[in-house]
């Protein structure tokens, strides 16, 4: 069986493709995207976000896998140790062993062609024959309904869809 795109679309929040936080992989053992994490510090290592160095550095680490047989554990150590390479070389590391919610990160959906599995690693979402699969954490779900409650507010007192959709009042007030 050899793989195919049949159909991709790629943008991020923002109308940069160099700010964006999604990446992907394609090639003949593993199709993968790679959602970096949102820049909720403000903070930019370089001239990137944490979420797109997290990105870059996890599709460089499954692309240069060239064994069709690495199983997820091994594509998971293998992913961790280029992180922790990459944090190392541009001085973070010490930073992130004290303070791990710095660390730049991401999560990831796989399919490996060898076992033709579909390998969730954080909180991504995929979509099989219609069928939804996610594994959403509790903290996601009651940020996501604060902050629903909150633009709900915002255009009670008078805001319009338009503000809100250039200024992000409810994602700024989590953040804070």
């Amino acid at each position: 069986m050899s793989l195919q795109v049949i159909e991709l679309f790629h943008k991020g929040k923002k109308d940069k493709p160099e700010l964006c936080e999604d990446l992907y992989v394609f090639n003949q053992h593993f199709v993968a995207v790679i959602d970096g994490a949102t820049n909720i510090w403000g903070r930019y290592i370089g001239n990137k976000s944490p979420g797109r160095l997290a990105a870059e550095v996890i599709k460089d680490a499954i692309e240069q896998i060239d064994d069709e047989k690495c199983t997820l554990e091994e594509m998971i150590d293998y992913m961790n140790a280029n992180l922790q390479k990459v944090y190392k070389e541009i001085g973070i590391f010490d930073e992130i062993v004290e303070n791990r919610t710095l660390a730049p990160t991401a999560s990831v959906i796989v399919f490996s062609r060898y076992y033709q599995e579909i390998w969730q690693i954080g909180d991504c979402q995929a979509m099989i024959d219609g069928r939804l699969y996610q594994h959403e954490k509790e903290l996601d779900s009651i940020t996501a309904n604060a902050r629903s409650l909150f633009l709900e507010a915002e255009l009670k007192k008078g805001k319009t869809i338009e503000e809100l959709l250039v200024k992000d009042s409810g994602w700024s007030i989590l953040n804070h």
